[in-house]
């Protein structure tokens, strides 16, 4: 039972240890620079692709936006210039948008994929933008509790589950394995028993078998000797037949003799 707790646990540790690593992940995520106007048209575009984006489960995780409002903020205007001085770019216009090591004048759709592209080598690089410094701590994070109002709970419930089911299945187990110990030894009993009964059978028809052919060549010479006195008893049998017939002959010629001595004497006189 205690073995079974201590993988449970061991296995609860490495899934809490690998969330706790993933959401550790998730605080480097990758800024985003957005230098934009409240009443841009292009500049709305960019932030509802950067929402939809920031929804997404592939990219959601791997960057936030920092938005720098220079209409409704006008100390952004020297901050988004001195960026795009940093960047190599001239300060022409926005929207404006700073993702690692590259950077992006304007916004139309035909730029979603290098944008995606442009998160996904800064999240790997892992390393800071070159207008991190300029930038600070200005500027407003924009759908920064779009992933925990739903990945969060949901991660949760799923461990909470997931704690239940195994717990729930272990103890099951231990309910049954004093009735599979007792049945196991029941029969490995019933076996030993079995494998005693047939080792005795087969001694048995040893001993039997060694019996019978000890008792074979004792029956063969016990027939040639009941042989021989049967045919002794017919030779003896025979000859006092032979005696006895012979004993009858002359008896009766015996008899026969005073007939003819009578008869002799009947012609004399």
């Amino acid at each position: 039972m205690k073995k079974k707790f201590l993988i449970l646990f061991t296995i609860l540790l490495a899934f809490f240890s690998s969330f706790l690593v993933t959401q550790a992940e998730s605080n480097d995520k990758v800024v985003v620079y957005l230098f934009s106007r409240t009443t841009c048209p292009h500049c709305q575009n960019a932030k509802s692709f950067l929402k939809k984006l920031k929804k997404s489960a592939e990219y959601g995780k791997l960057f936030e936006v920092r938005n720098l409002d220079i209409e409704a903020h006008s100390e952004y205007i020297s901050v988004f210039q001195d960026a795009a001085e940093r960047m190599g770019d001239e300060a022409d216009g926005v929207p404006y948008i700073v993702i690692g090591s590259q950077s992006f004048s304007g916004y139309g759709s035909s730029s979603d994929e290098k944008i995606k592209q442009a998160i996904k080598d800064a999240y790997e690089e892992n390393t800071q933008s070159p207008i991190a410094s300029i930038v600070g701590d200005y500027g407003e994070v924009l759908y920064a509790n779009i992933k925990n109002n739903f990945i969060a709970p949901v991660i949760v419930l799923l461990i909470a589950v997931g704690i239940i089911g195994v717990t729930i299945y272990f103890a099951r187990q231990d309910d049954d394995k004093p009735t599979n110990k007792v049945e196991a030894k029941v029969e490995k009993e019933e076996k030993i028993v079995a494998d005693k009964e047939k080792s005795a059978e087969k001694k048995e028809q040893i001993v039997k078998e060694k019996i019978v052919e000890e008792k074979a060549p004792a029956k063969k010479t016990t027939q040639k000797t009941n042989t021989t006195k049967k045919k002794s008893t017919k030779t003896n049998q025979s000859k006092k037949s032979s005696n006895t017939s012979s004993k009858k002959k002359t008896t009766s010629t015996k008899k026969a003799n005073p007939s003819t001595k009578s008869k002799t004497n009947k012609k004399t006189n």
